[in-house]
């Protein structure tokens, strides 16, 4: 998260109503919405920074892996690992029907050995189960803490966009389930979210013209600009409640380093928006191709990718990245041998832009004609059945059928997904494991349903069934001198 504890502001009536709710509140969730730019993650952050958070996971927008179940409930696993006696409490719940273990003699081990997990993988693709494994059951059995045990998930909506609605439904299954009353969660999502009517309880919604959110902005400006009142007044006239605007603005202000027509201001984010690619020296054609893959792609990519798909050369690409960088994350693939830098949108509101062509007009970006290029990228004028799978590298492997769905290549998705074993082979023989084919049969019978013949679509779920019914992984256990058993988790927690 870019966003630090030094850039934070105010706030100080939403975190009492939290505190309050912590202390003398009886309800299980703590749901808060706000619109997109009012700082909801920022909030989410400064919590954490303020150390009351005992595990968090972050749903991405334009990164698929963030937003996957099992993924999400391992990286809370990993942190609560932290707790002491979770790790006690987690190998003293696991049924044997969940794992096979591979006990291992250790002569001597630490408590801080004792309070890491490792969990090489449960039932492939079970997150329901994972639920009750690594979260409900090792919880339930603890010992009474001096504190509050708060977990919190952010952004939940980038779940439910990506396909993967099941974290929400899960987390909601716990509202009725037996759980110590000092267990608490806060998420967070954009308002409207059907799906948050899975939960007891009533969302806080974060009101863009609130008086404590109009003065939070206040303070923001005045912090960040020395100058009268009377400008600052203005920027929070039209920042109608959004920090994210209000940040941007004064970012360009403070580059410019002079303001000589206070009117000529943009007065919204989509301004801002339009302002930068009007005068931007990248030309139209680059700019819709770079900014249009990295809006439809399912996780940060690299120069090379980039490359591939935008079919520009390295010179040109370089210096259309460095023009563009004020709105993009540039970060370093912690998880790639390589040390690839990665790239992708800053913020969720400028994807929104780009692809509503009522809002962003001639630098509008066809989501589908984006989808398209990295479809034939892979594909190289040919059919799926002549193509060498492969060969295909594992972004393709893993995201193509995403590609293929958005694109509403339904056909293909069936012909790439039946017609033969290559594909399953193929993924098996990247990733050591079946999870990610079984992915692809979830993603085509969650969207496709009506769109497919009925013998197709009993054709993926046998599949399924078979894949799901065939195969639970192995959990490796390690046990110690003092004959407590302790599991890691192959993930690193996360960083902020």
């Amino acid at each position: 998260m870019k966003t630090s504890i030094k850039d934070f502001t105010g706030r100080n009536w939403l975190f009492e109503r939290i505190h309050n709710w912590l202390t003398a509140g009886s309800e299980r969730f703590f749901i808060l919405t706000g619109e997109p730019g009012v700082g909801i993650s920022a909030i989410s952050t400064q919590l954490i920074e303020r150390g009351c958070i005992a595990a968090y996971h972050f749903c991405k927008a334009g990164d698929v892996e963030t937003t996957k179940s099992t993924n999400i409930l391992r990286s809370l696993a990993t942190q609560l690992g932290n707790i002491p006696n979770y790790g006690q409490a987690l190998a003293s719940t696991i049924k044997s029907t969940d794992l096979q273990a591979e006990v291992n003699c250790i002569e001597s081990m630490t408590e801080s050995q004792i309070a890491k997990l490792y969990i090489d993988s449960l039932a492939p693709n079970d997150p329901e189960n994972e639920l009750e494994i690594l979260i409900r059951l090792p919880l339930t059995a603890l010992q009474p803490q001096s504190s509050n045990i708060v977990i919190l998930i952010d952004s939940l909506y980038e779940a439910k966009i990506t396909g993967d609605e099941n974290i929400i439904r899960l987390f909601a299954q716990l509202s009725n389930l037996e759980l110590p009353n000092w267990v608490r969660f806060i998420l967070t999502s954009r308002p409207g979210d059907s799906l948050l009517q899975e939960f007891s309880a009533t969302p806080y919604h974060i009101e863009n013209t609130s008086q404590e959110n109009q003065a939070d902005i206040w303070q923001y400006v005045s912090e960040r600009l020395i100058t009268s009142g009377t400008l600052s007044g203005q920027i929070v006239n039209w920042a109608k409640g959004n920090f994210l605007y209000a940040k941007l603005l004064i970012d360009n202000i403070i580059a410019q380093q002079s303001l000589d027509n206070v009117e000529a201001l943009p007065k919204s984010i989509d301004e801002i928006y339009y302002n930068f690619l009007s005068h931007t020296d990248v030309d139209r054609e680059n700019y819709q191709k770079i900014l249009g893959i990295l809006t439809v792609a399912q996780q940060p990519l690299t120069l090379e990718q980039l490359i591939k798909f935008t079919e520009i050369n390295l010179d040109k690409l370089s210096y259309c990245l460095e023009e563009l960088h004020q709105f993009l994350d540039v970060n370093l693939d912690v998880n790639n041998d390589e040390g690839n830098v990665t790239y992708t949108i800053f913020h969720q509101s400028l994807r929104d832009y780009l692809l509503d062509k009522k809002r962003s007009g001639d630098f509008w970006c066809d989501a589908s004609s984006q989808h398209n290029l990295i479809i034939e990228y892979y594909k190289q004028d040919t059919t799926w059945e002549e193509l060498d799978l492969l060969k295909i590298d594992n972004y393709g492997l893993l995201y193509l059928v995403r590609h293929l769905d958005a694109a509403r290549r339904i056909e293909e998705v069936y012909t790439l997904l039946t017609s033969s074993s290559k594909w399953m082979e193929a993924k098996f023989a990247a990733f050591s494991s079946n999870i990610p084919y079984i992915d692809d049969l979830e993603l085509a019978m969650n969207k496709f349903p009506k769109l497919l013949q009925q013998d197709q679509l009993r054709t993926l779920i046998k599949r399924y069934v078979a894949l799901r019914s065939g195969g639970g992984g192995k959990v490796q256990a390690k046990r110690g001198a003092s004959e407590r058993r302790i599991f890691y988790i192959h993930q690193e927690a996360p960083k902020l």
